[in-house]
């Protein structure tokens, strides 16, 4: 576990230099690999296991879960304190209904983290494995798609920094898979970006179809009207 901790922290620090070394790992011929390497040869294959990531993130993410409802029970405690009565209070009084509600999505939110986080591996994953074989890439860095997308989870050490952690996760992430596609896939800067931003194209592509179509429904039946008439 002290070898899968220290691979995880030289994951989300050195994004860049981890995936490297993916890429050198792979293309460099076994028998070139000095005898104390041999420890380090599953790691450079396969990388930290999804499920070792998972386990290591976890209370990352329940720490963030705790600050987070500590920062409701104060603000509470300052309301019912320091407020009284007044307009400004019972807005707050009234804001402080919706706790309970933002509190159980908290709570949801840690008890389904790996199967959220299974989903977003598998998405990232077949999108990067779809323009890997449409950009023509070599089918022996197709190991190095997990490696990218397994080594974002590291940017969960992150949410150790009270209020800006979870921007700071996001930031991370997206870093990391720009050096992954980058150093571990060797695309280009064009490729790497327009892959991580394909996300956001498709999403764009199907809002503007549903707006077309939308569109035409809305325009068919207007029209309707008039030919009855």
């Amino acid at each position: 576990m002290k070898e899968m901790l220290r691979y995880y922290l030289e994951g989300a620090l050195h994004p860049f230099l981890v995936h490297e070394r993916y890429y050198q790992f792979r293309h460099r011929p076994m028998s070139l690999l000095e005898p104390e390497q041999d420890d380090d040869r599953a790691y450079f294959e396969r990388g930290v296991s999804f499920a070792t990531l998972i386990l290591l993130s976890w209370p990352f993410v329940m720490f963030e879960a705790l600050y987070r409802l500590f920062g409701f029970h104060l603000s509470e405690w300052l309301i019912d304190n320091f407020l009284g009565e007044g307009e400004l209070a019972t807005y707050f009084t009234r804001l402080q209904s919706t706790l309970n509600f933002q509190i159980f999505i908290i709570l949801l939110k840690v008890a389904s983290f790996p199967l959220l986080v299974w989903i977003m591996v598998k998405i990232w994953e077949a999108i990067i494995t779809f323009f890997h074989h449409f950009l023509g890439k070599d089918e022996k860095d197709l190991p190095g798609i997990s490696q990218i997308v397994n080594n974002t989870l590291t940017s969960h050490i992150f949410l150790l920094i009270p209020i800006f952690g979870p921007i700071l996760k996001w930031l991370s992430m997206l870093i990391q898979l720009y050096g992954g596609l980058r150093y571990n896939l060797r695309y280009s800067r064009l490729q790497a970006t327009i892959v991580l931003l394909s996300p956001l194209i498709i999403l764009a592509f199907f809002i503007f179809c549903g707006v077309f179509f939308l569109t035409f429904f809305i325009s068919k039946l207007f029209f309707g009207l008039f030919d009855v008439f």
